[in-house]
């Protein structure tokens, strides 16, 4: 599969560990890794009292929910022209294997024998991050004078959790030279941060993960933002001819929409929950959403809803300052595709006006 790389010479973390001492790698041990996985349930010894049964249950230390940390090789590369250092920041590791090799002979229904070798026993693996490339900068002249003794280190988080399990059957069939029976536990976690330097020189570059991520997706909904007003911008939303009817407190929005033209190439549809009017009230403070019930261009009502002022239904028109409508949430794209808006993302448009 063929790996992204990321560029973050622009998301180095606020807090760097750049001049520390490199991190030790220290991957967990079988006993650290099964207190991740639920604890199994304490049973009575049949020559142990209800009693000893109790208080032995009673000592048992109650598991925290604190994450596992540790740290792990990762692989490291150079780009000269870059001057940079490409980092892999995932790792699968097996922490601990008991397994063993026995000859095995058969024979299938036609009576045609064979030898096979089957594997039995469990293995216990630590898989970690997600295999997409980044970039540390560092300069050249550097980078040559330590490239023999040059590591990436990850920290390694590991929650509790119930490992994933597989293996632990394969099927001896004529011609098969193993059988492979071995049972894996996969423990899987998260790459939190990068450290790359020697025991000499300490950190020469550092890069914290999460808050990369972080801001990566910041600048990355700013920008979704940005081409979404241009989308609206595309569709060319005109009104006119508006008129407000009001019949024993319901209210009825009247008039035409022109949305786009054939030429405008307009992708987003209008409708449902996404679509609301704001009904400002004289003497409220704050706006009154209307869902339409039928939004669509024609002359036909865009909405009907029961209004209501300080509680009390509206007698007459006028008691409407002004109805905007609101447009936000997840919008339907034509031609099967959907497009979703960053939370809080809207546009309002004023309608009306008394």
């Amino acid at each position: 599969m063929k790996r992204t790389l990321i560029v973050i010479a622009a998301l180095v973390a606020s807090v760097s560990a750049i001049g520390e001492e490199l991190p030790t790698i220290d991957y967990p041990t079988l006993s650290q890794l099964k207190a991740l996985g639920p604890r199994d349930p304490l049973e009575k010894d049949p020559y142990e009292t209800t009693a000893e049964y109790a208080r032995r249950k009673s000592e048992m230390a109650p598991r925290g929910d604190a994450p596992l940390t540790f740290f792990g090789q990762l692989k490291l590369d150079y780009d000269a022209d870059k001057e940079a250092y490409i980092v892999t920041p995932c790792l699968k590791r097996i922490i601990a294997s008991n397994t063993e090799q026995s000859l095995q002979s058969g024979s299938n229904a036609m009576g045609a024998e064979w030898d096979w070798v089957e594997v039995t026993g469990e293995q216990y693996v630590v898989d970690a991050g997600h295999c997409a490339d980044v970039e540390l900068p560092y300069e050249l002249a550097k980078a040559k004078a330590i490239r023999n003794d040059v590591r990436a280190i990850g920290k390694v988080s590991l929650k509790k959790q119930e490992p994933q399990r597989r293996g632990g059957y394969d099927a001896a069939e004529w011609g098969k030279t193993v059988v492979d029976r071995t049972k894996i536990e996969t423990y899987r976690g998260e790459v939190e941060s990068v450290y790359v330097g020697t025991s000499s020189t300490g950190v020469v570059a550092f890069l914290d993960l999460e808050e990369a991520k972080h801001r990566a997706s910041l600048s990355e909904g700013e920008q979704y933002s940005k081409n979404l007003e241009a989308e609206v911008a595309k569709c060319n939303l005109r009104f006119r001819d508006y008129t407000v009817k009001l019949k024993e407190g319901t209210l009825e929005l009247w008039g035409k929409m022109f949305q786009g033209n054939r030429r405008s190439n307009c992708k987003v549809e209008y409708r449902g929950d996404n679509v609301s009017f704001l009904v400002k009230v004289e003497g409220e403070q704050e706006p009154i959403a209307l869902t339409p019930a039928m939004f669509r261009t024609t002359q036909a009502p865009f909405g009907i809803a029961q209004v209501h002022s300080s509680g009390t239904p509206l007698s007459k028109a006028r008691d409407i300052e002004s109805i905007t409508l609101r447009i936000n949430g997840n919008l339907e794209w034509r031609r099967g595709h959907n497009g979703i808006w960053p939370d809080g993302f809207e546009i309002t448009k004023l309608i009306y006006a008394r």
